[in-house]
C-alpha cells in the first residue's frame, strides 16, 4: 500500500526549525510520506539533507501584512496542486490555507500551535491586527482533526478557548548521551544567547548588563527584526568587544557552540502572554549541552526548574536583575557545578524519543483509512 502524503506547513524558512525536523523525521519514519513547506528568503541558506522532501515557495515580500497575504495566496495554490491525506498547519499564519484546501479537497488536517500567536509582541499593542488573527483562531482551530501545543499549560489555555482539545509535545532534542559539555576555554566566561532577535527577546537589557560583567563575553547567536539596532546598540557599549554577533549557526556548530559557552541565558517579557506561557526550545537545548542557565521565573520553567535546578530565574526583565543573577552564578562556583549535574540528570528525561511516543499516538488514527 503506498504511503499516506502528509505536507507540514511553516512561514520560516525551514533550515533553523529544529522542531518541525524533528516531527518530519518521526512522522517519516512511522510511515508518512512527508513534505515540509515555508518560504525561501534572499538571505535563506541551503537547505540541509534529511530523510523527507522539503519545499520552499518565493515571495516578493518578507515581512509584514503583505508578506503573510502572498505567502497564504501561494500556499493556498501550492496546495490545491498537490495530492495528500493529511495537512499540518503550523502556527495562525498558515492555517487559512490548509484549512480552505481541506474544506475543498474533503481531507483533514492537524493544527500545531508553537506560540500564543494573538499574544505575541507584535500584536499585544495592535489591537485591529490582533482581532483579525483573533477571529481567524476562533473560525479555524475548532475545524482542526487534532491539535498540538508546545507545553502544558498553553495546551490547557488553548482548550479552554476554542473547545478543541490540545495535547503537547515539549520542543526537545534527541537524546545524545554520549554527548558531553566543552570545557570553557575562553579567557572570559562566555555568556551565550540562540534564538531570533525580535522585541520582547530581552537583548537590550542583556547588552546593557554587559557592562557590568567585565569576567564574561556575550555571544549572541540568530537573526531578527532587531539584528540592525542590536548590533548598534553592542558597537556604543563599553562592553563592545566583548560583544559577539555570529548570525545564524547551522544545527551541528550551534550545538559546539552552545556546549563550550559558561552559561546559556533567555529572557522574554512578561507582558505577552505568548511569551510568559512559553517553554522555549533553547532551554532544553541548554540543558541538553550541560549547561546552566537564567530563565524567567514563568510558569512552565518555574515548574521544571522547581524539580531539576538547572538554572537561576529572575522575577523581572531589567540588566540589573541580570546582572545579579550572573554573580550569584560565578560567585558560587559550586552552585554551578549543582546546576550542571541537574542538567546531566535532566537531559534523559526529556528527550524527543519519549515525545516521539506522544507524537505516534496522535498521528496513527491518520495512517488509517478515512
Amino acid at each position: 500500500m503506498p504511503s499516506k502524503r502528509l505536507i507540514c506547513t511553516v512561514t520560516n524558512d525551514l533550515n533553523q526549525d529544529q522542531r518541525m525536523l524533528r516531527i518530519c523525521l518521526s512522522l517519516q519514519k512511522m510511515g508518512f510520506d512527508v513534505t515540509l513547506v515555508g518560504r525561501l528568503k534572499r538571505s535563506s541558506l541551503p537547505l540541509s539533507v534529511v530523510p523527507f522532501k522539503m519545499k520552499r515557495l518565493p515571495c516578493f515580500f518578507e515581512q509584514g501584512f503583505a508578506f503573510y497575504a502572498e505567502y497564504n495566496v501561494r500556499l493556498f495554490l501550492y496546495l490545491m496542486t498537490q495530492r495528500f491525506s493529511v495537512l499540518y498547519a503550523v502556527d495562525l499564519d498558515t492555517i487559512v490555507p490548509v484549512g480552505l484546501v481541506c474544506m475543498v479537497k474533503n481531507e483533514r488536517f492537524i493544527f500545531d500551535a508553537h506560540e500564543h500567536f494573538t499574544e505575541t509582541p507584535e500584536l499585544v499593542d495592535r489591537k485591529w491586527v490582533r482581532n483579525f488573527w483573533s477571529k481567524i483562531a476562533h473560525f479555524w482551530i475548532p475545524k482542526a482533526n487534532k491539535c498540538i501545543t508546545v507545553n502544558e499549560s498553553l495546551a490547557n489555555l488553548f482548550t479552554s478557548l476554542y473547545g478543541n482539545t490540545f495535547e503537547y509535545l515539549y520542543n526537545v532534542p534527541f537524546n545524545e548521551s554520549s554527548t558531553k559539555a566543552i570545557e570553557c576555554t575562553a579567557n572570559r566566561k562566555r555568556i551565550l544567547y540562540q534564538g531570533v532577535l525580535n522585541v520582547g527577546r530581552g537583548l537590550e537589557p542583556l547588552i546593557t548588563a554587559m557592562k557590568d560583567l567585565p569576567e564574561c563575553e556575550l555571544c549572541i547567536v540568530g537573526e531578527g527584526n532587531l539584528s540592525a539596532f542590536l548590533r548598534e546598540e553592542a558597537s556604543k557599549s563599553p562592553a563592545a568587544d566583548r560583544i559577539v554577533f555570529t548570525g545564524w549557526k547551522h544545527g551541528e556548530d550551534l550545538k559546539l557552540l552552545t556546549r563550550s559557552a559558561w552559561l546559556g541565558v533567555n529572557f522574554l517579557e512578561s507582558r505577552s502572554l505568548s511569551y510568559y506561557y512559553s517553554l522555549a526550545n533553547k532551554f532544553f537545548d541548554y540543558i541538553h549541552a550541560e549547561l546552566p542557565a537564567v530563565h524567567m521565573n514563568f510558569p512552565e520553567y518555574k515548574q521544571i526548574v522547581s524539580k531539576y535546578p538547572v538554572a537561576l530565574t529572575i522575577n523581572e526583565l531589567t540588566s540589573e536583575n541580570i546582572v545579579s543573577a550572573v554573580r550569584q552564578i560565578i560567585d558560587q562556583p559550586k552552585k554551578y557545578e549543582e546546576m550542571k549535574k541537574a542538567c546531566m540528570e535532566a537531559k534523559n528525561e526529556f528527550t524527543w524519543e519519549k515525545e516521539e511516543k506522544k507524537l505516534i499516538d496522535i498521528a496513527s488514527p491518520f495512517l488509517e483509512k478515512s
